[in-house]
């Protein structure tokens, strides 16, 4: 059974009872979606090098302790160190200010968008009471994760009482150290994927004699 990682960044510990309800609700529904929680509440914590599915990231981190000016300034510094090595993990955006029926209190800049979008690589923007468009986004980015890695994490389940290792550009790997790679976005990670597809194409095209 596929479990997705989520790990949430929030400074408030009562937003685990929120993101409780999130999985309760996700269970209720019996999508199929298995959903493992874990939060962080403090930034020098943060283990920029651990990878997970998914990364719910209050936008206004420190918001009660820092002025309305710094808020997004201190969301967008987490996001840029964490981006320094997790390139694939799907990262939403959530903030009580992010409601588009009361767009006044949205306080990002034009810049911010484009430094979301181009640079960061943010999956999407929601608004931190709505439970429902949690719901949404999580399920938007589970499905757009990487098949190639969702896969290798089955094969890694499926046959978790063998010992799979791969051939790797310098070295061999193990089935769990791949998944990492990948889910890290390395060089390593980069080229067996492109292996893979080409492997694929070329297995499944219907080449014609002349």
């Amino acid at each position: 059974m596929k479990v997705y990682k989520i790990l949430v960044i929030d400074d408030l510990p009562d937003i685990i009872i929120y993101f409780k309800d999130i999985k309760e609700i996700f269970e209720e529904r019996n999508l199929g979606i298995h959903l493992e929680f874990e939060y962080e509440h403090h930034v020098d914590k943060l283990d920029i090098s651990k990878p997970y599915d998914i990364v719910m990231f209050d936008f206004n981190f420190s918001g009660g302790r820092v002025v309305s000016k710094e808020r997004n300034k201190t969301g967008l510094h987490l996001i840029k160190n964490y981006r320094l090595k997790n390139k694939q993990t799907k990262i939403i955006f959530y903030s009580s200010s992010f409601n588009i029926n009361s767009a006044d209190q949205i306080t990002l800049k034009h810049k911010d968008y484009f430094e979301m979008i181009n640079e960061l690589n943010i999956f999407k923007l929601i608004y931190k009471n709505d439970s429902e468009s949690t719901l949404l986004a999580i399920e938007d980015a589970i499905r757009e994760l990487d098949i190639i890695m969702t896969s290798l994490e089955k094969m890694s389940d499926d046959y978790s009482e063998l010992n799979l290792t791969f051939d790797s550009q310098s070295s061999e790997l193990s089935l769990e150290e791949l998944i990492y790679e990948i889910k890290m976005d390395t060089n390593e990670g980069r080229e067996f994927r492109k292996n893979i597809v080409e492997l694929i194409t070329n297995y499944m095209a219907k080449f014609e004699d002349d």
